[in-house]
C-alpha cells in the first residue's frame, strides 16, 4: 500500500555532488518497522512512485545514501519510500532535481 501514514516519512532526502559523483543522501528509517528503501528516478516531473519502471533501486533500510557516477546518471528527478515488513510504503521524499548541476 502507497502512503502509508504509519511509517514514517522519509527525512532530510538531498544531493551532495563531487566532480565525480552525485551522492543522494537521507536520514536513517527506523529499522524496526522499515524493511528496505526504494529509490525512483525519472526524467519527467511529477515523478510517479506507481510505475516499476522508475524504480532504480531497492536497498536495505541501514542505507544511508546511493552514490553514482555523474557519467552515468540517466535520470532527472529522484526520490526515496521506506519499504516495512509488511509491504506498506511510506509517502515519497520531496523529489530532488539533479539536472541542473549534475548532469554532464
Amino acid at each position: 500500500k502507497k502512503g502509508d501514514t504509519s511509517l514514517s516519512d522519509p527525512k532530510n532526502f538531498h544531493m551532495k555532488s563531487t566532480p565525480t559523483k552525485l551522492i543522494l543522501n537521507w536520514d536513517a528509517p527506523d529499522q524496526s518497522l522499515v524493511q528496505q528503501i526504494i529509490l525512483y528516478g525519472s526524467n519527467h516531473k511529477p515523478l510517479n512512485i506507481n510505475d516499476p519502471k522508475n524504480i532504480v533501486a531497492i536497498l536495505s533500510s541501514d542505507t544511508k545514501n546511493f552514490e553514482m557516477q555523474r557519467a552515468l546518471i540517466s535520470k532527472r528527478y529522484y526520490t526515496i519510500t521506506f519499504l516495512s515488513q509488511t509491504g506498506r510504503e511510506s509517502r515519497a521524499a520531496p523529489v530532488v532535481n539533479v539536472k541542473s548541476t549534475a548532469l554532464p
